[in-house]
């Protein structure tokens, strides 16, 4: 079974070995590398959780700039009439 992924010139293909032993292709661009099934399958929920943690802290920072403008816009301007 081969899965294109085009936009990011990437194909997964799954296979049985001789000893039928099931093993993953990941091709990116002209690079390949080979997993057993569980190999390949540990390697992609670390990517999903890497992915998450980055997204997570990602949306956490837009949080915090968010909230920093919203502090300076409450703030009354400075009494100047003295």
């Amino acid at each position: 079974m081969v899965y294109k992924f085009k936009k990011h010139d990437m194909t997964v293909t799954f296979d049985l070995r001789d000893d039928r032993k099931r093993i993953v292709q990941l091709a990116l661009g002209s690079e390949m590398t080979t997993f057993e099934l569980n190999e390949f399958t540990d390697f992609w929920l670390t990517m999903i959780e890497e992915g998450r943690k980055a997204t997570s802290a990602y949306l956490e920072s837009l949080d915090g700039c968010s909230k920093q403008r919203r502090r300076r816009a409450i703030r009354p301007a400075p009494d100047t009439r003295r």
